[in-house]
């Protein structure tokens, strides 16, 4: 678990709450885990509340305006950072919010 504010004094309810290492002064809060999670079989899966739940998502996605493709704001960002030298993932990432690791892996990463 990951904190963007300075540690507190005492620790002791965050550890029993998260039961896992903290990390306090990170740029955002974040809850890290396995990727073997994400394959876990939900042990009270709702069928009725899943259909909801995406309809909902569905709706959302569709009010968002229309941006750019990932690839144009990775060229957009690499043409701004050109004029003072090689860009480097550490400068870019932020600019695409972005963590430098994933935007390692991205995609894009396999195109050239």
């Amino acid at each position: 678990m990951r904190f963007p504010h300075a540690q507190p004094d005492d620790t002791s309810e965050l550890r029993r709450l998260f039961g896992c290492p903290l990390k306090f002064g990170h740029g955002r809060s974040e809850l890290l885990f396995s990727r073997g999670f994400l394959d876990l079989p939900l042990l009270k899966a709702d069928p009725n509340l899943r259909a909801i739940l995406e309809a909902q998502v569905v709706a959302m996605l569709q009010k968002l305006p229309q941006g750019e493709g990932a690839t144009d704001a990775v060229r957009r960002c690499l043409a701004g950072e050109l004029s003072s030298g090689q860009p480097t993932l550490e400068q870019i990432a932020p600019r695409l919010h972005m963590s430098t690791p994933n935007i390692a892996q991205a995609p894009w990463r396999r195109w050239h």
